[in-house]
């Protein structure tokens, strides 16, 4: 299972690598502080549907890779 979690690092650190992309950046994590800083403005935030979206598969597909790293370890 430490592979696992060693993947798991690695990906935290390509999805920071890739949201230096501008094309990418949208739809990671990092892109989300436009639309939050826009509705703190109070001006439209514009299209958020795909970041959210994007954001949500994300926080599942590591939130499923991490229960396979620590089902079998003993807390």
């Amino acid at each position: 299972m430490k592979i696992l979690s060693r993947a798991l690092f690695l990906l935290f650190i390509l999805i920071g690598v890739l949201s230096a992309f501008p094309s990418l950046a949208p739809y990671l994590p990092v892109g989300l502080g436009a639309p939050a800083r826009a509705l703190a403005l109070g001006i439209p935030p514009g299209d958020v549907a795909g970041p959210l979206l994007a954001n949500a598969v994300l926080i599942a597909a590591m939130a499923g890779l991490s229960w396979l790293s620590f089902r079998r370890q003993e807390l």
